[in-house]
């Protein structure tokens, strides 16, 4: 008889952990991340959908880290501390980068604390800078002349003559 109670026990307890392993796992799947959305981009993923990401580094004032003009995939995650560099497909001439990134920005969540394009160089278009918070991230979007692009024949018809650097900061507590 004693037997009999042994593993009935030892039965109801692997039972319940089976119940408190498939609940706690519902739990998870059905709350998951904040920042995540349900197909699996973050809203600064799709913000950058129409982006080419070609590489990233540590974040440098004035530089952008070399890359090659191979696309790579695009990053699961971004860093704080890091700028990550785009390249975007040329574009007709009246398409505004800009102000497709502000749209799509505030599209998903992210309020813009201050945006400027008023500067105009004598090769390509307007220089900008977009920054934003939200979504737990702050940061901010510019743009700089791709060298490896301007001064290449094949590169620049295909590709707009600039690098679209993404650069994401620490939100202080």
């Amino acid at each position: 008889m004693r037997g009999f109670l042994v593993r009935d026990s030892l039965s109801i307890r692997r039972e319940l952990y089976w119940l408190r392993l498939a609940l706690l796992s519902s739990i998870l799947l059905l709350t998951g991340c904040p920042a995540t959305e349900q197909n699996g981009e973050t809203p600064l993923v799709k913000v950058l959908s129409d982006f080419v990401f070609m590489g990233s580094g540590p974040y440098e004032v004035g530089k952008v880290p070399a890359h090659e003009m191979n696309s790579l995939p695009m990053p699961s995650q971004f860093k704080a501390g890091y700028q990550y560099v785009f390249h975007h497909k040329k574009l007709e001439q009246n398409a505004d980068l800009y102000q497709n990134l502000l749209t799509k920005l505030q599209a998903e969540g992210f309020q813009i604390t201050s945006a400027n394009n008023n500067t105009y160089r004598y090769v390509g278009g307007p220089v900008f800078r977009i920054n934003f918070h939200g979504n737990g991230l702050r940061g901010f979007i510019f743009n700089m002349l791709d060298g490896q692009i301007l001064n290449g024949e094949g590169l620049v018809r295909e590709w707009s003559i600039d690098d679209y650097v993404l650069v994401l900061e620490e939100i202080q507590q």
